[in-house]
């Protein structure tokens, strides 16, 4: 095992693996949109630990299969990459989803065991069967295994269907349920993205929270791509008639159950008669049909799937980033990467959620909540902010400094790393750590 200093750092050549699926890898086509744990990884080998990301070899957002070069490519990372095999699947709610989640758990328990093993395991949760798959080679070798509560799993699921239909959805539910009490049971600690989020984990522990359960919200790495794929993006928006002089809208995601895109297009209906654009990136089950809902509104574009570079360049010339969020327990809960990348790039932000993230839109001013299911509402906002040119900009600047502040990368997550190796280096001494206070109810 590497040595540990006394602060809590993590001394070089401390291993750490990160388990994470879903995610983008750096070595995906085009150039990709690195998330909590692409950062991580950088970051954590950037700081001179050995880190190895396991991950899945399909690509959730793509629904495609990672060749075996995706772990070997041509110009090394910092990192290791192990992927995980498991079959595709189509649709994210399915029971093929739920196949592909358990053959990735057992690919990496039988890999596991013949790898140099680390000095501490973090491991998003979900998936909950590839948390199991680590707290099962952890324990026997007394390693130290942290989760981090990205997703309120299975509870989520039981909202997805009709009100009559969850007492089912409970009942067949429950082999998960117990799973996941289990994993967060088992877990030397749980960090998340929100306090909330934490004490979620903490309590499906059936335990009280402790000094090494801490939150560290979602960051974002705002550094540009480089200059000739800039160069390239901007040109295809141009292309496209989107050019820097023209107001405009964005939107980039999954086009899933999460998000309200009918909202969208009725209130880009309702402000038809202004010169703005509205641009929805991203792909999903129902985007042909999005496109048809908005077939006779010229003005809303539905580009698909766009890599970083694009994102960026269309940022660069929106007035504001909008998040149409349904307003369900794991999202008001939570402050969405996508609120955040927003922030980065300076656009106030137009959201229909509740909880966390309308709180920080408030107390910050770097943007504007309207109730979910109004268009009438959202169609308002987007007219003051293309009336409100002294408005808009303040909100801008807002979110610049909220971003600074708040969701700078290199910040968070350095926090995050310093808290593991304390967390490693108590471990290994055999201490335990001390319990904190609940906090008061709808503190944050």
């Amino acid at each position: 095992m590497s040595r540990l200093t006394e602060n809590g750092g993590l001394l070089p050549p401390a291993k750490i693996w990160l388990l994470a699926v879903g995610e983008p890898l750096p070595t995906d086509p085009g150039t990709p949109r690195l998330l909590r744990a692409g950062l991580l990884a950088s970051q954590m080998a950037a700081s001179g630990l050995q880190v190895t990301w396991w991950t899945s070899a399909f690509d959730h957002t793509q629904k495609r299969t990672r060749p075996d070069t995706a772990a070997r490519p041509a110009t090394p990372l910092p990192y290791a990459l192990q992927l995980l095999r498991g079959d595709p699947y189509r649709s994210n709610v399915s029971m093929a989803r739920i196949r592909n989640h358990r053959q990735v758990a057992a690919d990496f328990a039988q890999r596991a065991p013949s790898e140099t093993a680390p000095d501490l395991i973090f491991a998003a949760y979900p998936t909950i069967e590839l948390c199991e798959a680590a707290l099962a080679y952890a324990k026997p070798r007394r390693i130290p295994v942290v989760l981090d509560m990205r997703d309120l799993w299975p509870d989520i699921f039981v909202n997805l269907g009709p009100g009559w239909a969850q007492p089912l959805a409970r009942q067949l539910l429950k082999p998960m349920m117990r799973a996941s009490h289990r994993a967060c049971a088992g877990a030397t600690a749980i960090t998340g993205i929100t306090e909330a989020f934490v004490d979620w984990g903490v309590a499906r522990a059936g335990r009280q929270r402790h000094e090494w359960d801490q939150a560290y919200p979602l960051a974002y790495h705002a550094r540009l791509p480089d200059a000739a794929a800039l160069a390239s993006a901007r040109a295809q928006w141009d292309a496209r008639g989107l050019g820097a002089n023209q107001p405009m809208v964005c939107f980039f995601g999954t086009l899933g159950r999460q998000f309200d895109i009918p909202g969208l297009i009725a209130a880009a209906r309702l402000v038809a008669d202004t010169p703005l654009q509205m641009v929805i990136c991203g792909t999903g089950d129902r985007l042909d049909e999005y496109r048809q809902l908005a077939a006779d509104l010229p003005r809303v574009h539905f580009p698909g799937w766009v890599d970083a570079a694009a994102i960026n360049a269309l940022m660069e010339r929106s007035l504001a980033g909008l998040a149409p969020y349904h307003s369900e327990m794991s999202f008001t809960m939570s402050l969405p990467n996508k609120a955040i990348e927003y922030l980065a790039g300076g656009l106030p932000v137009l959201s229909t959620l509740r909880g966390e993230l309308q709180t920080l839109l408030r107390t910050c001013g770097c943007g504007i909540t309207t109730a979910e299911g109004d268009p009438q509402a959202l169609a308002g906002a987007l007219r003051v902010l293309l009336a409100d040119t002294q408005g808009r900009a303040k909100m801008a600047d807002n979110a610049r400094l909220t971003y600074k502040t708040q969701f700078v990368a290199e910040t968070v997550y350095g926090r995050l790393i310093k808290h593991l190796g304390l967390i490693a280096m108590q471990h290994r001494q055999g201490r335990t750590p001390g319990a904190i206070a609940a906090r008061p109810p709808g503190m944050s």
